[in-house]
């Protein structure tokens, strides 16, 4: 039977003297040359790693990159977190996007009067419940999703 010469992670944990080596790895490595050097060699590099001093990085990251930020007043804190506070953009679209449902359903308002002729009046409710149902859901959805990522960033 041909022995196999050992993983690099088993000779890196025998260099460090974590591994127990079983009698034939053990056996194989006091045997075989290329085990023994690439053992030797991992403990030389581990000597020298250990040996090597610590970066010494006392350096206060913060303070270094709030001395490069404008400073706002009390005053001007009070009108950004007011401005934050009542999203403008977002209610204009809003109310656009309800004005182009409006004026569509006005405008095709005998072709839906036709098509739904035949529907009787439970069914039509049951559907307009559905579609309020989960459009409210996905509302409430994207509204969680916002406040989770405004959070992430903090902005509130």
């Amino acid at each position: 039977m041909k022995q196999e010469h050992l993983t690099d992670k088993e000779l890196q944990e025998w260099a460090l003297g974590q591994a127990a080596m079983h009698g034939q790895q053990a056996a194989h490595v006091q045997a075989c040359a290329r085990c023994t050097a690439a053992v030797a060699n991992y403990q030389a590099l581990f000597s020298a790693i250990h040996a090597m001093e610590k970066p010494a990085l006392e350096v206060d990251m913060a303070a270094l990159v709030m001395a490069h930020l404008p400073v706002a007043t009390s005053q001007q804190s009070v009108e950004a977190a007011a401005k934050r506070a009542f999203p403008r953009l977002q209610l204009l679209l809003a109310v656009a996007a309800i004005t182009v449902v409006i004026v569509t359903l006005l405008v095709m308002s005998s072709y839906f009067k036709g098509l739904l002729q035949g529907v009787d009046h439970m069914l039509f409710s049951l559907l307009v419940v559905t579609v309020l149902t989960i459009t409210l859901f996905q509302c409430r959805e994207l509204w969680v999703l916002h406040r989770k990522k405004m959070n992430q960033l903090k902005f509130y």
